[in-house]
């Protein structure tokens, strides 16, 4: 199978997720919430993602697909990572974008919603 053809449900599911509601750098300190299956789209940096959750065992089952900028204008490549977590019911996960900045995703006790926010890690190590 070449890489067109194994990477096409993914650009699909992308755009489809980016129609959904986007996070810029200047609000994403502010929580975000969204329900099984909505998608959320997040800029921060030179980090771009986009995310969705399903609910099943009481758990959130969180899907992001994270990617930098491209390396220059002339050649567009760029990496691209996808993660995979299992938040329980009334706990939160973190996702390191570097340079001390998180996204945070908490699932609801009823999972069915998760919040994502912004956070950062300050000098002494705690994060805000």
């Amino acid at each position: 199978m070449n890489l067109v053809a194994k990477m096409l449900p993914a650009v699909m599911l992308t755009g489809a997720i980016l129609t959904s509601f986007p996070v810029h750098a200047d609000d994403a300190n502010r929580a975000k919430s969204m329900k099984p299956i909505e998608g959320i789209l997040f800029n921060i940096g030179a980090k771009h993602g986009v995310g969705y959750f399903y609910a099943r065992d009481k758990h959130c089952k969180l899907v992001l697909t994270v990617t930098d900028e491209p390396v220059s204008d002339a050649v567009q490549t760029f990496s691209t990572v996808r993660h995979e977590a299992d938040v329980q019911a009334g706990s939160s996960t973190r996702y390191d974008l570097s340079e001390g900045k998180f996204l945070e995703f908490t699932c609801a006790a009823d999972t069915q919603t998760m919040t994502m926010k912004q956070v950062e890690r300050v000098a002494n190590g705690a994060v805000k």
